[in-house]
């Protein structure tokens, strides 16, 4: 299980079309590897802060979820419109 009290080492974020002090953000340091835990984030807050935002609004999900959800997430990103202009938020486009 994946302990909220403390901040990982490393963690999988991706910022915000729209505002890109928000993320949301993967913890996969559980030391059994057998959840991980999704958490809205926000850059620039203090620690405290940081641990506060993790416990608020994470979900842990486990082996079989994170596969559904990528599947889900995979199938949507497909049928998505490709973007014209690869300049937008300032990030290329990579697909």
């Amino acid at each position: 299980m994946i302990s909220l009290t403390s901040f990982p080492e490393n963690l999988f974020a991706i910022s915000s079309i729209h505002n890109e002090d928000r993320f949301l953000g993967m913890r996969i340091d559980d030391p059994d590897h057998s959840e991980v835990v999704l958490f809205v984030g926000h850059h620039g807050v203090e620690f405290d802060g940081a641990i506060t935002a993790m416990v608020e609004t994470g979900v842990a999900i486990n082996r079989d979820q994170l596969i559904e959800m990528s599947q889900a997430m995979l199938a949507t990103a497909m049928s998505m419109i490709e973007p014209d202009d690869f300049s937008e938020n300032g990030e290329s486009y990579y697909g």
